[in-house]
């Protein structure tokens, strides 16, 4: 399963880094790759959960993308989760696809624009 995992330094607030994640995937609309796209070239926010317990806060995002390739449509997701605590703040990423080529079509696409974004944060 293709994933990715970032420690963000402590230098960033929890809101700030959520919602420069959340543009920047909204955004992948603009990103070259996406481009190619002909149909449906936005991505949606499908749920969202924010919680705190114990001095953790925890915000889940999962995001949808839908791709027409090879005369077929498929659906790719996305869950984010970040997670913080004492001013240290963790980044899990992980896609999904709703058929198997289109872990072809736009899996690694997807995940090389989330990469990019976590390493402006992780400098």
């Amino acid at each position: 399963m293709k994933k990715l995992e970032r420690n963000i330094p402590g230098v960033y607030d929890f809101d700030e880094v959520l919602d420069y994640l959340h543009r920047g995937i909204m955004d992948m609309r603009t990103n070259v790759v996406w481009s190619l796209i002909q149909m449906q070239d936005t991505v949606t926010l499908a749920g969202q959960w924010d919680g705190r317990r114990d001095g953790v806060r925890c915000a889940f995002r999962v995001y949808e993308k839908y791709i027409y390739r090879r005369r077929r449509g498929y659906r790719l997701t996305l869950t984010m989760m970040l997670a913080g605590r004492d001013g240290r703040l963790f980044l899990s990423v992980v896609p999904g696809a709703s058929h198997q080529y289109a872990d072809i079509d736009g899996v690694d696409e997807t995940m090389d624009w989330i990469r990019t974004l976590a390493d402006q944060l992780t400098g």
